[in-house]
């Protein structure tokens, strides 16, 4: 009886051992770190606005263990009226403009961050909230609402995109590509972050975008 007993101890360990192993390296959705919203932007002299575009993911497994060289791709295809730059100034960023997707390797540490280049347009038809997807290694992580300060795709940030985002606003229709602060509004707060970022010129220039 006692072998017995040592011999079911001794699979039920092992079965254990097996389905942690199974965890590890798989991205968990629950356990990552990715954003609810996220801002693509423009450059000044080939540098990308960082300071209002930049976020981070951070990418853990199953038993909460952070994976390195995972693959994360920010996926734009569900935004019809966001464009992303065909060249994001960034070597270590894969674009796929048939895709519509930018994606990069997590470090040692399980984190990537991004500083996306683009911009909005006249689409017709426009994004709400949770346009895009970020996906680790398949694994979709969350749908991030997508917002720009350059509504037009041109010249960069100047006062056409402000006449755009007071027309957007008096439609009364929520329109994601005007929510800055991120909190599921676009009011006289979205506003004021336009006025700021227009002042600091980091986006004085629109990137290439894929047709």
């Amino acid at each position: 009886m006692t072998r017995l007993i040592t011999k079911a101890a001794l699979l039920s360990a092992c079965g254990m051992l097996v389905a942690v192993a199974a965890m590890a390296g798989v991205p968990s959705a629950g356990n990552s770190t990715s954003p609810a919203f996220i801002r693509v932007v423009g450059s000044a002299s080939s540098v990308p606005d960082s300071i209002a575009g930049k976020f981070t993911v951070i990418v853990r497994d199953l038993g909460n263990a952070t994976i390195a060289n995972s693959f994360v791709t920010v996926d734009f295809s569900g935004c019809p009226d966001i464009k992303i730059g065909s060249n994001q100034l960034n070597a270590n960023y894969t674009t796929n403009c048939t895709n519509r997707t930018v994606g990069a390797y997590t470090n040692a540490s399980g984190v990537v961050g991004f500083t996306l280049l683009g911009s909005s347009w006249t689409a017709g038809t426009y994004a709400a909230l949770s346009c895009a997807k970020i996906f680790a290694d398949g694994t979709a992580l969350t749908s991030p609402t997508v917002a720009s300060f350059d509504l037009d795709g041109a010249g960069g940030v100047n006062a056409s995109d402000l006449s755009l985002w007071l027309g957007d606003n008096g439609t009364h229709i929520y329109r994601g590509r005007d929510d800055y602060d991120a909190n599921a509004l676009v009011n006289a707060a979205d506003l004021s972050l336009w006025l700021g970022e227009n002042g600091t010129h980091r986006s004085s220039a629109t990137a290439a975008v894929c047709p």
